[in-house]
């Protein structure tokens, strides 16, 4: 099963996502921290107000007056004003008024700076994942000298934002990641999908054969280059088409006249094989003809009446032989129709058996004829199949040795049917079953044979379909195996 790849936007989203979530982040890190310093610097300026007029007040009270200086710091207990401490000691570290807030029971840095020091102490105390506060100290003067100390504390809250953190953090991210995202859409669509996707329907064109296809310039140097590339290759596929078809018309110009000169070999194959047969052919017409020849001599003297018939009759039966030879020697030698032929085989096998043994080869030779019952058809020219067999009977009665020959014909299982013709000789040679098939290769002595046998059998079979091939008995002998495709008998 095909791996499925993630696509372009789905690579670009990704990316894109992770970047934006990284620059959100460090960006509201940034963002919270400008409002943290801002609130910081709110609630000290506040704190340092509070504690600046509180401390004009509470000069003006006299010197170690608690009751004036609870009068001024009560008017701020019910305030909006959310204090973490508020309260006033004197030098002793006791408490003098107390509104809000732990007294130390021990000078702090501010205290002390605010009492020895005669300054203001300001600091922000707690952690900044805990609550943190700003704390000023004042120190309360009378005749010039600090009588007391003022400790005012603030709390230090987030800042304020719509929805709180959490929210402002939520809508941030969106508004942010919004923007981003519509921005890259934009930018990666015209710049790297957009022509990624016109280049691959291009090239689906050009594929197709539409190699005259131009692709549009693209505003991205790279895939400029690439679309160059393509164009260049277009234009190099339809001058190597255009070459091609050149090619292809010399190669059919080319097969057709080799096609004429396969079609002349054959015929001049024929033609030797019709010369080779001439001397039994005469032979075998010789022997009728005189006994025709007889019998009217006998006719001319006069005879009764029953051996007139009986001579007559003979008569008829070697003039029957004589018109036999001389077709079977007619259908050897003409040239075929050219056009495809449901044939029967077993017709063909036996007109091929008749032609060879009126020659003289096959005076001391016994041809065995065996084909299996409703052997079928077969989709061939008629003559070209006859004389490939006749070519084969004509080169196993050639061979050394040879007294017995068997044309075999049967059917095959998977659809096909199969021709032997075997022989009891020699056998081919190593050199033979390797070169069996090349055209004007012959073991025969110069002038006995063209070498144009097996190469002509072998164009005969493969253009019906079917196969030949040579090999060696393992009793003895050659075996030349036919096969065709055929149709089973009605």
């Amino acid at each position: 099963m095909k791996r499925r790849l993630p696509g372009l936007w789905t690579e670009i989203a990704g990316a894109l996502s992770l970047v934006t979530l990284a620059v959100l982040v460090l960006n509201a890190g940034v963002l919270w921290l400008v409002l943290e310093q801002a609130e910081v610097r709110r609630r000290s300026d506040l704190a340092l107000s509070l504690s600046g007029a509180l401390s004009a007040q509470l000069s003006m009270v006299e010197a170690a007056d608690a009751a004036g200086y609870g009068v001024v710091l009560d008017a701020y207990r019910n305030t909006t004003v959310d204090f973490g401490a508020l309260f006033l000691v004197d030098r002793a570290m006791q408490p003098l008024v107390v509104v809000s807030g732990d007294v130390p029971t021990k000078g702090d840095p501010g205290i002390r700076a605010a009492l020895y020091g005669r300054e203001t102490h300001v600091e922000i105390v707690g952690s900044f994942l805990d609550e943190r506060s700003v704390v000023v100290t004042e120190p309360i003067k009378a005749l010039g000298a600090p009588q007391a100390a003022l400790r005012i504390s603030l709390p230090l809250r987030g800042p304020e934002v719509p929805g709180g953190a959490f929210g402002f953090s939520l809508l941030y991210v969106l508004a942010s990641g919004g923007m981003i995202g519509l921005f890259g859409w934009a930018r990666f669509r015209r710049s790297v999908v957009g022509p990624f996707h016109r280049i691959k329907a291009s090239t689906e064109r050009i594929a197709s054969g539409e190699f005259v296809h131009r692709l549009e310039d693209e505003p991205v140097a790279e895939i400029q280059g690439l679309v160059e590339s393509l164009n260049e290759m277009g234009g190099y596929l339809e001058r190597f088409r255009a070459k091609t078809a050149g090619h292809v018309a010399t190669l059919e110009a080319a097969n057709e006249e080799l096609q004429r000169a396969q079609e002349a070999l054959i015929r001049a194959e024929k033609l030797a094989g019709v010369g080779r047969m001439a001397a039994g052919v005469a032979h075998e017409l010789g022997n009728p003809l005189a006994a025709v020849v007889g019998y009217v001599d006998l006719l001319a003297q006069g005879v009764d009446s029953k051996t007139e018939t009986e001579i007559i009759g003979r008569a008829g039966m070697e003039l029957q032989r004589i018109h036999r030879t001389i077709q079977a020697l007619l259908g050897y030698a003409r040239v075929g129709t050219g056009e495809v032929e449901v044939i029967d085989v077993d017709g063909v096998l036996r007109d091929a058996v008749l032609t060879v043994q009126a020659q003289p080869s096959f005076s001391d030779i016994q041809v065995r004829l065996e084909v299996a019952p409703n052997l079928g058809t077969v989709s061939l020219e008629r003559d070209k199949l006859h004389q490939v067999l006749v070519n084969l009977l004509v080169n196993a009665a050639a061979a050394p040795g040879v007294r017995n020959i068997g044309l075999l014909a049967e059917s095959l299982a998977e659809n096909a049917l199969e021709i032997r013709c075997e022989d009891d000789g020699a056998g081919f040679s190593e050199v033979a079953l390797d070169r069996a098939f090349e055209p004007f290769f012959t073991t025969k002595d110069v002038g006995e044979g063209t070498g144009l046998g097996l190469a002509t059998a072998m164009q005969v079979i493969s253009g019906g379909g079917g196969g030949i091939a040579v090999s060696n008995l393992s009793q003895g002998g050659a075996c030349v195996r036919i096969r065709l495709p055929y149709s089973p008998a009605p």
